[in-house]
């Protein structure tokens, strides 16, 4: 009987005891807690995160007892690191200063990015996915190889059939964090109609345009320098000819000139046309071709200005196409002949 009653009393006095204890920490955490000025409600950033001070200290975020303003006094924050920083606080008001350090995480729960270096293959050609894939992460600076982020694929690029091509790629980072991505790819026949391919590259620019002339293919040309200084233009290439219209304006008066330069299958100039003092833009391309050139008179001096300038559009119209080596030959081309011949535009990336 007596025993029960000592078993009883040790209960009795542990519960008062473990009451006791609580409400102890209770009041130390509650003084404490009353002794803190300033109050984070997120303490938590990301890895790399912009602008993380200003979300760090932004009213929402920041809990300050009446009557006390805050501003940021020392800051060991490492953005760039996963870890735990200090961040310390200085707290004025009701006539005192304070200091207040909180503790900061930073955290990484950012899966690497994917992006593909190269999107548009040819029939055939063969793809190393390591080689076209580019991988980067938070957590370090640069690109992530492939192998160090244990990239995974879901199938290998089909090349064998024109299309759109799409495979799923899974990667990982050092701190665990996973991402899955789709890729998709371009497949097109490297073998074209060479009208279309210039087409294509020509639509794209602001300064030239295609035009045609009794089915004879023209590039044309525009520019504005400005200050009143234009020039245009077209290089007709079934007949060989260059021209070029300038037009100068100041405050007193406007002068304009233009040029017919002649060359042959391999752009050099043999003969220029040339006239001073023309009142109107561009002449119809008719006016030189079928009336013998009316308004311009023969040039028989130093031709190497002329040559450098049809130098200059060729060479602009060259790079436009992708043309460094010559592989498309223009010169001396109709419309018809361009639509009837073809491109290997493999050949023309291996320039």
């Amino acid at each position: 009987m007596e025993e029960k009653k000592n078993k009883k009393k040790i209960i009795t006095i542990s519960i008062i005891s473990v009451v006791v204890i609580l409400a102890i920490i209770g009041a130390i955490v509650l003084l404490l807690f009353n002794a803190q000025k300033l109050k984070l409600y997120n303490a938590t950033l990301e890895l790399g995160q912009e602008n993380y001070i200003e979300e760090l200290t932004k009213q929402e975020n920041v809990y300050i007892k009446e009557g006390y303003t805050y501003s940021v006094k020392d800051n060991k924050i490492d953005i760039n690191k996963v870890g735990t920083y200090e961040i310390t606080f200085e707290i004025k008001g009701k006539g005192e200063t304070s200091e207040e350090i909180k503790k900061i995480q930073v955290q990484d729960t950012t899966p690497p990015t994917i992006n593909l270096k190269k999107d548009k293959f040819f029939i055939g050609d063969n793809i190393n996915i390591e080689e076209i894939v580019e991988i980067k992460d938070l957590s370090q600076e640069g690109e992530i190889s492939y192998n160090e982020a244990k990239a995974t694929v879901t199938e290998q690029f089909d090349t064998s059939t024109e299309g759109a091509k799409t495979l799923e790629i899974t990667v990982e980072d050092k701190n665990g964090n996973k991402g899955t991505q789709k890729l998709t790819i371009y497949v097109s026949n490297p073998i074209v109609n060479l009208y279309d391919y210039i087409e294509d590259k020509i639509k794209g620019s602001k300064r030239y345009s295609i035009g045609s002339y009794d089915n004879k293919f023209v590039i044309k040309y525009d520019y504005n320098f400005g200050n009143g200084i234009t020039s245009k233009g077209w290089v007709n290439f079934t007949d060989e000819v260059h021209y070029s219209y300038s037009k100068v304006s100041t405050g007193f008066s406007t002068v304009s000139t233009g040029d017919l330069t002649y060359f042959n299958d391999a752009y050099k100039v043999n003969k220029v046309y040339t006239s001073a003092g023309l009142t109107t833009g561009t002449l119809a391309i008719d006016k030189y071709l079928k009336d013998g050139n009316q308004g311009f008179t023969q040039e028989k001096g130093d031709l190497s200005s002329y040559q450098s300038s049809l130098d200059s559009e060729i060479s602009s119209i060259n790079n436009l196409l992708n043309n460094k080596n010559g592989k498309i030959s223009l010169a001396g081309k109709t419309i018809e002949q361009l639509k009837s011949e073809t491109i290997n535009l493999r050949e023309m990336q291996e320039q």
